[in-house]
């Protein structure tokens, strides 16, 4: 798989080159790591625009409501740029997350290659002091035959404590693997599992047979010149020794004829010649692989485990989900400012009816709201979303654009009902003329807050609904701490 983290790394280096000249036009803070995949996610995001055959791809990077949403949220005059700039960000996490991920396969991917027990068609084993290992060999022989084995490669020579309990521990393992991939010992036909040590026992185990002829002390099953239907019982010996002392256990099996295949044959040949190379090399080093078995010449490769494309995978899968995530994020945003625009709606209302009962224009008032905001911003108040409309309108309203056309604008951004509704007044109020301004600001403002504490309902409601999953669990371990001590008392 290294082929293809490299090819990914190549695709990046060339995008890279393609994006060197690229201008970074946001805003934030960008560190020095991070500036290559920003000109590369520019770089992609224009292409992405220019190109007229990417106009599918188009409308899934840059869906509608994402573009309505953002410029809902700046609703200035450029909002092109920071539209832009959301984007950008979003693809420059990807290609972040998707750099990470293949350079962290490619490592790992090269570290499994070179990670191996095979040198030289050796496998080199531990020292003394180590646990033994394990390599996963394939085996392929001239004629195009192939087969793979797991070969235990122990230290070259180690010695162990040992314990009673730890004997009677590691025949229990022996009873219940002994018999292999056999069914029972009534039926042997396959290897037997009779290892010369245990992972975690420091047991120097030996075996001995009735019949070597039948069975080795390796558990190699020689049945291949045993008559059809005949059954060769067999006495094992488990002998299990550490510094002068003995345990042993007796087993009685059953050897049966089993025809092999060719497959099976070279498997077989490969495992005598196997067991034979480890008998013979035992306090060398290293343990030479077989050349040749069966009159076939061996060519030797270890199967490493891999896992570079899942972690490579993760990582990409992830970038592209954190793109869609980011979305999700923007519509909350946009949720959560109209739900302050209708908390904030009853209160800027009240205002304006204040300030219009005392005698002043509708402009005036909007304008002395927006000062008394401003100011109370100057002094570390919380932002409010309709009080931020109120000071846009405001400077709409100082730089020329006509009343009637700003309270519409201020409407349409709000993007609400109730909104629209009062800036409809507003406007009809300047168009014809209502010596009932007054009297319809104060009903609208009845409603207004008769809608506030309907929302204020419709939020405890949900702030519930929210609350009764812990409730659930809760109760859950209140039962558990009812019922384990209760049945503790009756068991007892």
């Amino acid at each position: 798989m290294i082929w293809l983290y490299l090819t990914v790394l190549s695709a990046f280096g060339l995008l890279a080159v393609c994006s060197r000249r690229e201008t970074i036009f946001t805003e934030e803070p960008v560190s020095v790591l991070q500036r290559p995949f920003e000109k590369m996610a520019i770089h992609l995001y224009r292409e992405l625009l220019r190109r007229p055959g990417l106009a599918g791809l188009r409308r899934v990077m840059r869906p509608g409501s994402v573009r309505e949403e953002l410029r809902i949220l700046d609703p200035s005059s450029g909002y092109e740029r920071s539209e832009h700039a959301y984007f950008v960000r979003k693809i420059r996490f990807v290609l972040l997350l998707a750099f990470s991920g293949d350079c962290l396969a490619l490592l790992l991917a090269a570290a499994g290659g070179s990670a191996g027990l095979l040198r030289n068609g050796a496998l080199v084993r531990p020292e003394p002091w180590e646990t033994e290992q394990s390599a996963m060999l394939t085996a392929e022989a001239e004629t195009g035959s192939r087969e793979q084995f797991t070969v235990l490669v122990p230290a070259r020579s180690y010695t162990k404590e040992e314990t009673d309990r730890m004997a009677a521990q590691a025949l229990r393992i022996l009873d219940k693997t002994l018999a292999g991939e056999n069914l029972s010992l009534k039926a042997v036909s396959q290897n037997l599992e009779m290892p010369s040590s245990l992972p975690g026992f420091p047991f120097q185990i030996t075996w001995e047979s009735s019949n070597y002829g039948l069975v080795d002390s390796n558990g190699i099953v020689l049945n291949s010149s045993l008559p059809e239907k005949t059954r060769a019982p067999v006495e094992l010996t488990a002998v299990l020794s550490y510094e002068g002392r003995k345990y042993e256990k007796k087993y009685q099996a059953v050897v049966e004829p089993v025809p092999l295949t060719g497959e099976d044959a070279f498997r077989h040949e490969v495992e005598t010649a196997l067991q034979r190379s480890q008998e013979e090399t035992t306090e060398r080093a290293d343990m030479p692989l077989p050349s040749s078995a069966g009159g076939k010449m061996l060519v030797w490769t270890e199967r490493a485990e891999d896992h570079s494309l899942s972690v490579f995978l993760l990582l990409t899968v992830l970038g592209f989900l954190s793109y869609r995530l980011e979305d999700r994020e923007l519509h909350a945003r946009v949720e959560r400012r109209s739900r302050a625009l209708q908390l904030g709606f009853p209160q800027m209302l009240s205002q304006l009816v204040l300030y219009v009962g005392a005698g002043m224009s509708v402009r005036a008032g909007f304008a002395c709201m927006g000062e008394n905001y401003r100011e109370q911003r100057r002094k570390g108040g919380e932002r409010k979303e309709v009080y931020e409309e109120i000071l846009i309108m405001c400077h709409e309203l100082e730089s020329g654009v006509p009343e009637t056309e700003a309270y519409s604008r201020f409407g349409r951004r709000c993007g609400l009902i109730s909104y629209s509704r009062f800036c409809s007044l507003l406007a009809q109020n300047l168009r014809k003329g209502s010596s009932t301004l007054l009297l319809s600001l104060r009903e609208e403002a009845e409603q207004a807050f008769a809608d506030r504490k309907n929302l204020a309902r419709q939020m405890g409601e949900e702030a519930g609904t929210k609350l009764l999953f812990p409730m659930i669990l809760m109760l859950a371990v209140t039962m558990v701490m009812i019922m384990v001590p209760a049945y503790r008392s009756f068991s007892g």
